[in-house]
């Protein structure tokens, strides 16, 4: 084989010496075959250098391929684990939320409030109308034929479940959140003083609010942050709206009523005084209709007098004209059925 540079020599010498057109037949063989050899050994070199770039490149595009398929399982395993977490959290660490829903000027719906607040279940007050629209729209099928007050109890990862008032207490005793409820003595001096309180009072008080005034005061609550738990003026609007309605087809239906027994209507503060003195002495010396703690009797009635609680003539009235005695039990009792918004269970 030939050295280039002897090759390079080589020609400059013949080409010097003797020539192009002196070149011999064996010098012109020798160029043809160098000539051959250069171009073979430059493409074997552009070969081997084209090999190895293929294969360079290929094993990058592997490592990449490889790394990405990694860091694709890893996210994968994350979001599992992620998921699997949350999973054992929520049954391990179960959140348990009520909600009373309910109406304001409905005595059994204060009734319930106060047994609650009594025995410092945690809870949230729905009284707004608003929320009734959206249950109703919500869980229409559930409670289609369900009535106010109504419990709402959410348990983590299981669906909304709803109670009605007969329902409540029992099931708050048997799942333990009321315990020891000793104002449930079943006496018969309760069952008396539970009828007297829904039955004489409640008739009694209904017809003392056949006043429009007291309807008015009665119905609308001029306080909206206690009402709604946003200030937005078309939520405050919306209320309105309904309060207004109410306020008005209650009015109508009270006029008529006072038209057709003017009479009792207006003996009704003196039949209110008389039941108010009545209870009076149900209660005794005692702190409550129960004696030392507040019984079945003791609820009803707060139930009955906090429906209408919302009229501040009505306030005047109590404050001005009934027995002392009475307003005494009264604060007692708001003092210990004061509504609290506490922690959740879990």
């Amino acid at each position: 084989m030939f050295n280039i540079n002897q090759v390079s020599k080589l020609a400059m010498a013949s080409h010097l010496s003797l020539g192009r057109s002196l070149m011999t037949p064996q010098i012109r063989y020798n160029f043809v075959n160098i000539k051959d050899y250069m171009y073979k050994d430059q493409k074997k070199k552009l070969e081997n250098f084209d090999n190895y770039n293929k294969q360079y490149t290929g094993t990058v595009e592997q490592i990449v391929k490889k790394r990405q398929q990694q860091h694709t399982y890893l996210e994968i395993e994350q979001e599992k684990k992620k998921d699997l977490d949350i999973f054992i959290e929520a049954y391990s660490d179960t959140v348990i939320e009520f909600k009373l829903y309910g109406e304001h000027f409905d005595y059994k719906t204060q009734t319930i409030d106060a047994i609650l607040n009594y025995y410092q279940v945690s809870y949230t007050r729905m009284f707004n109308p608003l929320y009734h629209e959206r249950i109703r729209a919500q869980f229409g099928d559930q409670i289609k034929e369900c009535k106010f007050p109504l419990l709402r109890i959410n348990i983590s990862l299981e669906p909304a479940k709803f109670l009605e008032l007969e329902q409540m207490e029992s099931w708050l005793i048997d799942q333990g959140f009321i315990i020891l409820p000793k104002h449930r003595t079943h006496s018969a001096w309760a069952t008396q003083g539970t009828e007297f309180a829904q039955k004489q009072m409640h008739e009694a008080l209904n017809r003392l609010f056949w006043s429009p005034a007291l309807t008015f005061q009665l119905y609308w609550k001029s306080h909206s942050k206690s009402y709604t738990e946003q200030s937005k003026r078309a939520l405050v609007l919306r209320v309105a709206r309904i309060q207004f309605v109410q306020i008005v087809t209650n009015l109508w239906k009270n006029l008529r009523s006072i038209t057709k027994d003017i009479e009792a209507f207006k003996k009704t503060k003196q039949d209110v005084l008389k039941l108010v003195n009545d209870w009076k002495e149900m209660l005794e010396e005692n702190d409550y209709h129960g004696g030392i703690n507040p019984d079945e009797a003791d609820f009803a009635m707060y139930g009955v007098i906090m429906a209408k609680y919302n009229s501040q003539s009505f306030q005047r009235f109590i404050q001005n004209e009934w027995p002392a005695s009475v307003r005494r039990w009264l604060i007692r009792m708001q003092q210990n059925c004061q509504y609290e918004k506490r922690d959740l269970y879990n």
